[in-house]
């Protein structure tokens, strides 16, 4: 073995060499989609991290070109639209359709309005406050399926219009309303209802391409009637006021529509447009029945539909779409809220089967409820942490959430607890504990956890990031490699406050050995006038007693840290960041979630500052908020991302991002490859060697660093596979260097 290792100082110039040489990583930003088992007891959930619902919208089209009628999901509150396959008879979500759709918000609709065999894409203008209708044309090119804006010949610009008393006008749909696109008069071409700006009144547009002997391929429309079934919404309440008169529209003073719903659908089979509506201010569904006469005249209508079964109710603004759930030819109505705030997000679509063998429809409630059963939903705005909460050296899961809302509308919010009971290269997440640390009967409405040894004691505790923009602490007194048991929670931890919505994240910074706490906001510091920003405050304390000066202005903190600003735009005082730490081989990072659904990833550099690696990793975009925790769960060696969305759910990525190591495989200068082992440690590690049996008088010789190049330890004869004592090092990053003859190796791992 070479002489003079022992002796050797390392220069920080020589370190940062090496590990730039060995531990380089292309920003390639190549995330793929990843699926884990998931159980709810006994059953296997089918679609885990399809990212949950809470205002959704069905439709169906042949997506990936099967001759199978795939499910499209639309959710207003994220604009967000996932893409469920129905593959073996049953429904697969597929995210590599994420990027196949424009952007879309408010509402959308499938429908082949050309005849030539794909549904085309009907949407409310995305990048627009004009209450029209855009079309998007489906096409294939190449084996797949695409879609393209349409600028129609008849009217003006890239919306739907039609000519009244000679100017033309886009087709009116307000924002919080769906219309209905169908063949109202039967004659071959799309037809357009929606209710008009103000009058609760429905506005019939008709497309007069087939009466004109025009192509299909276009759409040439009139307002041909501005009391479509001549009945008109009451300003009152939320009554349905039905005319006498087939020729006249019912009377009612003022003004009044503020939200509604329009589903098109012949009840009884008389080949004529009944509507099932739902309202703003309504929780079920209202049935108008059209009487047949040429004129489209409402004769009836039905509340509480469907009275002869379990009426539909819900909270709170329903929308209604007839999907073939099960693909047997036969259409489902599937009922969910529309709202895009305080409507029920759990448990919260409704299926009613047909058991009519005719053309009409008898509509009765399916028990089962539909899509979010195979999903990890929990209501709104969740927030994943990864930490071994039983101690057992497999990464389990832990989950806070912003609250579920029920039909009785209250928030219930709670810790949720998920047990990896898999190995270490097969996870799989085991539901074990609903309301971990009984946090639904302490009346919180956000809970933010995070996980880290923050007196020192090297057993992990608990700090919680609450909507007052405080925290709660739990001490751990379990000890080492012990499971969690905290001692009762310590409110209002030292003073903090960062304005609004805190999500902690404990990080040693400025690697002093103790734990620095990061945390991101949603509304405003008021003395700094940042919205969704990062706040940092260094501890100051001891290895066993931290302490936190909750004073903004003290020299130690920084608010804002790095001068990161995660609003929506200058103008919107909506925001929120939710930093991630971890540690990777191109050093240590952060990703940090925002507002408007995308995440940045930034490298945290020696001086306690921030360095944009990107913005908007890999192109990912979840709607309206995300909240990142990462791990190599399968310990392949890249990291892992499971983004907690807005709608309650998760998605799940397999990153390009190298692990800082995975106990199986580690980088070398030599040819030889070394493995130090568990990696994070707490006091102990060992070192073994791939690709060869050791013996027990095998050794090679090591020195042990810190991330300035300062040789910690040192051993001339380490014999692999013994445990190594770490007691007296500090929590940090080290590097070791190993050597065994002419060959040496480089490696890294982390102590807590």
């Amino acid at each position: 073995m070479p002489e003079g290792l022992v002796n050797m100082k390392i220069s920080h110039f020589f370190l940062t060499f090496l590990i730039s040489a060995v531990f380089s990583q292309l920003m390639s930003q190549d995330f793929n989609c990843m699926a884990i088992p998931v159980r709810h007891g006994s059953e296997i959930l089918d679609h885990p991290f399809s990212g949950g619902l809470n205002s959704p919208q069905f439709n169906q089209m042949d997506i990936d070109l099967d001759g199978k009628e795939d499910l499209v999901v639309f959710d207003r509150i994220t604009n967000d639209i996932q893409v469920f396959l129905y593959q073996n008879d049953k429904y697969v979500f597929d995210c590599s359709y994420d990027q196949l759709f424009p952007y879309v918000s408010a509402w959308m609709i499938l429908k082949d309005y050309d005849a030539d065999g794909l549904k085309d894409l009907f949407i409310s203008p995305a990048l627009s406050s004009a209450p029209s209708v855009q079309v998007f044309k489906a096409h294939v090119k190449e084996g797949k399926l695409q879609f393209e804006k349409r600028f129609f010949p008849y009217g003006t610009g890239d919306v739907i219009s039609y000519k009244y008393f000679g100017f033309e006008y886009g087709v009116y749909v307000a924002k919080p309303d769906i219309p209905a696109v169908t063949d109202v008069d039967n004659d071959g071409d799309l037809d357009i209802l929606s209710f008009e700006s103000g009058g609760g009144t429905v506005n019939y547009y008709r497309n007069l391409c087939v009466d004109e002997g025009l192509s299909l391929d276009s759409f040439k429309m009139e307002l041909a009637d501005r009391c479509w079934g001549k009945f008109r919404e009451s300003i009152y309440d939320d009554e349905i006021i039905l005319s006498e008169d087939p020729l006249k529209c019912a009377e009612s003073p003022g003004f009044r529509h503020a939200g509604s719903t329009i589903l098109p659908i012949d009840m009884d089979g008389d080949s004529d447009t009944d509507l099932l509506l739902g309202d703003v201010s309504y929780n079920g569904l209202i049935y108008i029945h059209n009487g047949g006469s040429e004129n489209d005249f409402a004769t009836a209508l039905e509340r509480d539909f469907p009275q002869d079964d379990i009426p539909v109710q819900l909270n709170w603004f329903l929308g209604s779409f007839l999907v073939d759930v099960d693909q047997d030819s036969k259409k489902e109505l599937v009922v969910a809220p529309n709202a895009t705030i305080g409507s029920q997000n759990i448990d919260n679509i409704l299926v009613y089967s047909d058991l009519d063998a005719t053309s009409k429809f008898d509509f009765s409630l399916d028990p089962v409820q539909f899509m979010t059963k195979d999903m990890m939903d929990w209501g709104a705005k969740v927030f994943p942490c990864f930490v071994d909460e039983n101690q057992d050296g497999l990464m389990d899961l832990i989950i806070g959430m912003s609250g579920m809302i029920g039909k009785d509308t209250s928030l219930d919010t709670r810790l949720v607890f998920y047990q990896n009971e898999g190995s270490t290269d097969s996870p799989v997440f085991s539901l074990k504990d609903t309301d971990y640390l009984g946090f639904s009967s302490r009346n919180e409405s956000f809970l933010a956890p995070e996980f880290a040894d923050l007196d020192g004691d090297l057993d992990i505790d608990l700090l919680i990031g609450l909507e007052n923009g405080k925290f709660i602490y739990f001490e751990n007194q379990g000890g080492p490699d012990m499971a969690f048991s905290f001692a009762d929670p310590v409110y209002d931890f030292m003073n903090l406050d960062v304005g609004d919505n805190a999500t902690p994240c404990l990080l040693d910074i400025n690697n002093d050995g103790l734990m620095d706490l990061l945390s991101g906001n949603a509304m405003s510091f008021t003395n700094q006038n940042i919205t969704g920003s990062l706040a940092l405050f260094k501890n100051s304390g001891s290895k066993f007693n931290p302490y936190f000066e909750a004073d903004w202005d003290a020299d130690f903190n920084e608010v804002p840290f790095a001068n990161v600003k995660l609003q929506e735009s200058q103008f919107n005082t909506l925001s929120w960041a939710t930093p991630e730490y971890y540690e990777s081989k191109s050093g240590s990072e952060l990703m940090v979630g925002s507002i408007k659904g995308t995440i940045n990833q930034y490298a945290v550099s020696i001086n306690d500052q921030l360095e944009i690696l990107k913005d908007s990793v890999a192109g990912l975009d979840f709607g309206r908020f995300a909240a990142p925790a990462i791990a190599d769960l399968d310990g392949n060696g890249f990291l892992d991302m499971l983004v907690g969305v807005e709608t309650g759910g998760f998605r799940l990525y397999q990153t390009d991002i190298r692990a800082l190591s995975t106990g199986t495989i580690q980088n070398t200068l030599g040819q030889n490859t070394f493995v130090i082992s568990p990696n994070p440690a707490a006091n102990k590690i060992s070192i073994s060697q791939l690709g060869r049996r050791t013996e027990n008088n095998e050794w090679v010789q090591i020195t042990i660093m810190d991330q300035l190049g300062n040789i910690k330890l040192q051993y001339d004869k380490y014999t692999l596979n013994t445990a190594l004592d770490l007691s007296g090092l500090p929590s940090g990053i080290y590097f070791v260097l190993i050597q065994e003859d002419v060959f040496m190796s480089f490696n890294r791992f982390m102590k807590y």
